[in-house]
């Protein structure tokens, strides 16, 4: 079984690319509670709802994560 969960770029397939997190500009969230409801209920087909396979408190801590991998402000 593949997870779901992984990051892997296997979305790429369609010609996309996946998402750099190091960028200062995120096309679904500028703010963190944008970047929770984005992995909580996904944005499209491609980014399908993390909701089922995370509890709220794990998401929180994906978004401080992914935060963390970018600029300091």
């Amino acid at each position: 079984m593949v997870s779901k969960v992984g990051g892997d770029g296997g979305g790429t397939g369609a010609g996309g690319q996946p998402a750099d997190f190091t960028n200062d500009t995120w096309e679904f969230g500028a703010s963190d509670g944008e970047i929770f409801y984005a992995i909580h209920d996904g944005t499209s087909g491609d980014m399908q709802a993390d909701s089922d396979l995370m509890e709220d408190t794990e998401i929180w801590h994906l978004v401080n994560f992914l935060r963390s991998l970018g600029s300091e402000p």
